[in-house]
């Protein structure tokens, strides 16, 4: 299948590549040095609410351990930081991954320079799909309960597929509630798709690009293998 460059409008409401880690620094200390080598370009900085939780807690909840800590953020990039877990993210308005991919590579350059990370355990690329109609019939995907096929009642899948050495999270659903700011937007479609490799120790930043262009591959072949032909055509691809 020879897949589209893009498609017209773009449904990409966020898409982001995201580490879990362990350090050499204390907890504490992480944001410091991380913020020192990104400050130039990330300027501006929000204390997440997880902060009103005590340390004592927060170090040893597992439902809290990977956990951002800070929100530093430019334009329509966005890090995501505490001390065991990275991510930037690219919130609305997604060109291309080239652009995406070359802020990564620089974000990650000079994280990698610190070197205050001892192991990565966790490495992932996320897209998060919306459309502003029901998709389901649109898709490949087929739902029977008791022989009857589910077609028109409020749909959500989930379930994870194995690729090579990822594993690739695939979650996509019809009639769910869009919200900002706490205050409902639309009904939207979904589709959400996380390439991710999970491994007691992975040899991250040495591979960066080839990772990442793997996981954007594996994302980019199951989201439009997703679609019917009709519907794709209906997005104005570019190829």
């Amino acid at each position: 299948m020879i897949l589209p460059k893009q498609i017209n409008p773009c449904p990409i409401n966020e898409a982001v590549v995201g580490i879990r880690f362990d350090s050499s620094l204390p907890s504490d200390a992480v944001f410091g040095v991380v913020y020192n080598q990104l400050k130039d370009s990330y300027q501006t900085v929000q204390q997440l609410p997880i902060l009103q939780i005590p340390e004592a807690v927060r170090n040893n909840d597992p439902n809290l351990i990977f956990q951002p800590y800070y929100t530093l953020s430019r334009e329509n990039f966005a890090i995501q930081l505490g001390p065991k877990v990275f991510s930037i993210a690219i919130v609305e308005n997604y060109t291309t991954w080239q652009n995406f991919l070359n802020e990564i590579q620089i974000v990650f350059e000079k994280i990698g320079n610190i070197d205050f990370i001892t192991n990565v355990s966790r490495v992932g690329l996320r897209y998060i799909n919306l459309f502003e109609i029901d998709i389901w019939e649109k898709l490949k995907i087929n739902i029977k309960i008791i022989e009857r096929e589910i077609a028109n009642e409020e749909i959500f899948v989930r379930t994870v597929l194995q690729r090579d050495e990822f594993k690739v999270l695939l979650q996509t659903g019809n009639q769910l509630n869009l919200e900002r700011n706490n205050e409902f937007v639309s009904r939207v479609s979904i589709i959400d798709i996380d390439s991710f490799i999970q491994e007691d120790s992975i040899n991250f930043f040495e591979n960066v690009s080839a990772m990442l262009e793997k996981a954007h591959g594996l994302e980019k072949e199951l989201f439009f293998g997703l679609l019917k032909e009709d519907f794709l055509e209906s997005l104005n691809p570019e190829y």
